[in-house]
């Protein structure tokens, strides 16, 4: 194992930068990845579900977070919009403008009130995936995403921002 005391790390200054930005660091010092629990909830009534399949995953680089979710479940009890919790790190407080879609794989769950194409994200200073889709209306307006009482199968894949 290659060990680096807190605050140092791989340098990669030596490196002409590649791109058109501004460097703000050639150093990488952080690197984990790891397990979650995800757990889905209504934000009128948190809810309870029986769980079909329930696994997260992460990788942490820096200040970006990858994760992958897959979640099952059936008789769920909560109301309101839908989010699914236990995310390994709240989301960037410095850029809460900035949102991070995720890629959705959905299998019989119903998205209630959003007739198309639902997003997820995290938004800045929280820890929990939110979903938005498309009403058919003439405004196609965007709104929060129904709790659903089962889902077979909800498939997420996507990164968000943290703070360092």
């Amino acid at each position: 194992n290659l060990e680096f005391p807190n605050g140092q790390g791989i340098d990669f200054s030596a490196k002409t930068p590649d791109g058109t930005g501004t460097v703000t660091s050639s150093v990488l010092d952080d690197y984990e990845e790891g397990t979650f629990t995800p757990t889905i909830i209504g934000t009128t009534t948190t809810g309870a579900a029986t769980y079909t399949s329930r696994i997260g995953r992460y990788r942490k680089i820096g200040d970006i977070v990858q994760i992958a979710i897959r979640v099952g479940w059936t008789a769920h009890t909560g109301t309101g919009d839908m989010q699914i919790t236990g995310l390994p790190f709240v989301g960037t407080s410095a850029n809460s403008a900035l949102i991070n879609n995720f890629a959705l794989y959905a299998s019989r769950v119903n998205f209630g009130n959003s007739a198309t194409g639902p997003i997820g994200y995290v938004a800045g200073g929280t820890n929990y995936v939110q979903f938005r889709g498309f009403i058919n209306d003439t405004n196609r307006s965007n709104t929060p995403v129904n709790s659903d009482a089962a889902g077979s199968l909800l498939g997420i894949n996507g990164t968000y921002q943290v703070d360092m």
